[in-house]
């Protein structure tokens, strides 16, 4: 079900939630998916506000300040960007579903 994508979504994820923590937190795109999962009819950012509010958190304090983590992968740059927006968009209807017991496969 949904577990095959938490990999995927753990991948996305930058730190906390803006949709349930104060805006002093950075945004995290796997707390915003988990509140998402929790209480699907809750007020949540849309995808494109989630987007802004990841944007918004890269200009902050640099990964390296927020996470000690040493960074062990690599981007290969001759490929292209896929666009923010819609996959912030798949990411929230892939929860929503789950949280509504459907079965993505």
């Amino acid at each position: 079900m949904l577990r095959r994508f938490i990999p995927a979504l753990a991948l996305a994820a930058l730190s906390t939630s803006v949709a349930s923590q104060p805006t002093s937190q950075p945004f995290s795109f796997s707390q915003w998916i988990e509140d998402i999962i929790a209480d699907p009819s809750a007020p949540h950012l849309s995808p494109y506000e989630a987007v802004q509010a990841a944007m918004a958190t890269a200009n902050g304090p640099s990964i390296e300040e927020r996470n000690p983590l040493t960074k062990r992968a690599w981007c290969r740059d001759d490929l292209a960007s896929a666009n923010a927006v819609d996959a912030a968009a798949c990411l929230d209807d892939l929860a929503r579903k789950g949280a509504a017991g459907i079965d993505c496969v």
